[in-house]
């Protein structure tokens, strides 16, 4: 591929196909041009316009991305060994992408791969996207069904409660159970005794599994995780 595709395809599959043909290129190539720096600097000249036509598809369809910086820089580039006119003109169509879309997140300082905070692309989907409502019903979802798990595990802890302080009261009001065996030593009847029995089931009482909440307290990061859950199951 020698240009940046001016007509990119306005759709998902056409973004996935975009990301799919980067992957085997990449597979395909593997580190075959490692040890040749003119080569090498093909391959990722050649990987950088394949993303920025994927870029270019993603912000078609997702026009929130362009307002947060790419994770490369044109500077980035500038150790590449590039000899002919031709691909020094491809190397510049790239950079010249890469300076427009720093321009245009403006001093957001923010690329989508920041850690979830205020402002992350996830909360702003979340808040802002065409998604934001079937985003707030999955969150709404979410919060009904770890709401109605923890008053489960409240009904179960009450539960299994009342019984271990029941075994407790009985074993603490029985005793041991002797016998007198044939030449009149007394033993301790184990296999027949109620007490050590009821203790054994103390000693080993299932315990209850902590109920931890599906998503974070912080509100930023709730809404990134529904966000990115949502778009993973659609």
């Amino acid at each position: 591929m020698h240009t940046i595709c001016s007509k990119t395809p306005t759709s998902a599959a056409g973004c996935i196909q975009l990301a799919r043909a980067i992957a085997m290129y990449m597979d395909l190539v593997g580190n075959s041009y490692d040890l040749n720096p003119e080569q090498k600097s093909q391959m990722l000249l050649t990987i950088m316009e394949l993303w920025a036509a994927m870029d270019k598809t993603a912000i078609e369809l997702f026009p929130l991305l362009q307002e947060y910086e790419p994770v490369f820089s044109p500077s980035h580039f500038d150790i590449l060994q590039i000899s002919r006119l031709c691909d020094m003109h491809r190397l510049n169509t790239v950079r010249l992408y890469l300076k427009s879309r720093h321009e245009r997140a403006g001093a957001f300082g923010m690329n989508i791969f920041a850690n979830p905070a205020k402002g992350c692309f996830g909360e702003r989907y979340y808040n802002e996207s065409l998604d934001s409502y079937a985003l707030q019903k999955a969150h709404t979802k979410i919060e009904d069904a770890a709401k109605a798990a923890r008053e489960r595990k409240i009904q179960q802890w009450m539960t299994m409660s009342a019984e271990y302080e029941e075994k407790v009261k009985i074993s603490s009001q029985s005793t041991c159970l002797y016998r007198t065996d044939a030449n009149g030593q007394v033993r301790h009847n184990e296999r027949g005794c109620g007490k050590c029995t009821n203790q054994r089931q103390l000693d080993t009482f299932r315990k209850i599994r902590v109920q931890e909440h599906p998503l974070p307290a912080d509100e930023a990061e709730a809404k990134t995780v529904v966000s990115w859950q949502y778009n993973n199951i659609c």
